[in-house]
């Protein structure tokens, strides 16, 4: 094992027009270290890898890897000294086998000019040995999230890896999974491989990591031994002595000031899916929360209020009059309104500008005449910049792409839409937060709140209990398709942890 760093990153800097990136930056990583960078979105993370990879070239700075100075990366050369980079999206190919996608950009074995694909599968098996217990030749798209996360993993840790970076690689598994992710990352520490681990969930850096890179507005702000950190510490340290703490939100907005009111939604007897006999009631001003385990049906319940899926029986009343099963379009104009989990995919135009997506559900709104389907890029412009100063939204002006912000600001230019849009009703978020640092997640809350004070129900599902014991005045617990609870706040993560195991799980232990 090699006495110096693996990976030595020093001044790096890199600007977009008028936004600033990386203004400082530097990072080293020992051989067999695993080692945390965190910081809020936008703080220079996604920049700095994306320079490591190849895929950026920074204006200033310098890298250096197992010593030796490099003048600048492309991939092809990333890749050749021993940088390899696994990112929340594991980025297997769905339709071939896991023994295809582990010989990707490499050449089958082969005898007499035939592919081998009994040597292939055996050398596949050795790959995966100890990261995952799969069948080689199923395809990966039949594979789970975690077993495709371990076989990205493997992947990348050749004979010819130095240092794997890990791209928040657990934001999307559920919490039984983390644990086989962060096992994987103490076995490339125990091979000598060093490990970057970028995450937004500090438990888990606080857990597997040696180490821990702070990054604050794209510089390096300090580098710490995780055994000198705690959660409160580490919080901190990523937002600056002034930076936001999250509110309790729930204290502000109780069931107490609603119970007098009628529901501004209600669903009697929802079967459909996973769902099962599914009532349920939300008052204007309340934010209700979803928990329950992965599989429980939280996420279809969404769905299926927005009319994403059609149930097979039972009502849903928007203010008393009914709503039309599987009808997405009935939904929005009766204001109920989703923002989904993925939210780059189901939720933003992310080739289009901030403006664009803004202003995208009140265009008649945004006209030179409403009359006339003459946009106006001044009414536009200025609805926009009203929300991106309310909303403390990091962006280069309101024409940025939207692909260029980080996801905690996509995500409020998803929300600073609904607050412009004034025909909301019911606001359903999924995993509002998933994917976000712990400052734009006191800001999201915020904006949560607002919403709610206008008067909106909000239901929020989220794999972050303690998140809706933060956020919520009310809980309701899923399991199996059934909601099993209806808790009042205050509320505490554990208990609805506690409540979202079937019965017989619990009987068991």
């Amino acid at each position: 094992m090699a006495a110096g760093p693996v990976l030595e990153v020093d001044g790096l800097r890199k600007r977009y027009g008028g936004l600033v990136a990386l203004a400082d930056a530097s990072l080293t990583v020992l051989p067999g270290e695993i080692h945390g960078l965190v910081g809020q979105n936008g703080a220079g993370k996604s920049t700095l890898i994306k320079v490591l990879a190849g895929a950026v070239q920074p204006d200033a700075g310098s890298i250096a890897i197992a010593g030796a100075s490099v003048g600048s990366l492309d991939e092809r050369l990333s890749q050749e000294l021993g940088l390899r980079f696994v990112h929340q999206d594991p980025s297997l190919v769905p339709r071939i086998t896991v023994t295809e996608n582990l010989f990707l950009g490499k050449r089958l074995p082969s005898r007499a000019g035939l592919v081998s694909w009994r040597t292939a599968h055996a050398s596949a098996i050795r790959i995966v040995r100890g990261f995952a217990d799969v069948d080689v030749t199923r395809r990966a798209d039949r594979l789970s999230m975690s077993e495709q996360s371990m076989v990205a993993i493997a992947r990348a840790a050749d004979s010819t890896a130095r240092c794997v970076i890990l791209d928040e690689p657990t934001a999307a598994l559920a919490d039984r999974e983390v644990q086989v992710v962060l096992n994987a990352a103490r076995r490339l520490s125990e091979q000598g491989i060093a490990v970057v681990f970028v995450s937004h969930r500090l438990s888990e850096v606080l857990e597997v990591a040696h180490r821990v890179t702070v990054m604050r507005d794209g510089r390096t702000v300090g580098v710490h031994d995780t055994a000198s950190l705690d959660r409160d510490r580490l919080v901190t340290l990523i937002l600056g002595e002034e930076g936001p703490t999250p509110p309790k939100i729930a204290a502000s907005i109780g069931s107490s000031r609603s119970a007098a009111l009628s529901p501004v939604l209600e669903v009697h007897a929802m079967t459909g899916g996973p769902l099962r006999d599914v009532s349920l009631a939300v008052r204007p001003g309340e934010i209700v929360g979803v928990a329950g385990l992965a599989g429980s049906g939280r996420s279809s319940l969404l769905l299926q209020l927005f009319g994403a899926y059609k149930y097979r029986s039972g009502q849903v009343l928007v203010e008393g009059s009914s709503l039309p099963a599987g009808s997405p379009s009935a939904s929005v104009r009766q204001g109920i309104v989703l923002v989904p989990e993925d939210r780059r995919r189901l939720g933003l135009l992310m080739r289009r500008s901030v403006r664009e997506n803004i202003t995208l559900m009140d265009l008649p709104d945004h006209r030179v005449f409403r009359r006339l389907g003459i946009p106006s890029r001044r009414k536009e412009k200025v609805a926009t910049e009203r929300q991106i100063s309310a909303l403390r939204i990091k962006a280069d002006g309101c024409d940025q792409v939207v692909s260029q912000l980080s996801g905690g600001n996509q995500q409020k230019v998803l929300l600073g839409r609904l607050l412009l849009h004034g025909g909301l009703r019911v606001l359903l978020l999924d995993e509002p937060t998933k994917g976000v640092d712990v400052g734009a997640r006191a800001e999201i809350y915020e904006i949560v709140s607002r919403i709610a004070e206008r008067g909106a129900a909000v239901i929020v599902v989220s794999s972050d209990l303690e998140e809706l014991a933060t956020l919520c005045s009310r809980a309701v617990v899923m399991v199996e398709g059934k909601l099993t609870a209806d808790v009042e706040g205050p509320l505490s993560g554990r208990e609805l942890l506690l409540l979202s195991f079937p019965v017989q799980a619990c009987n068991a232990s």
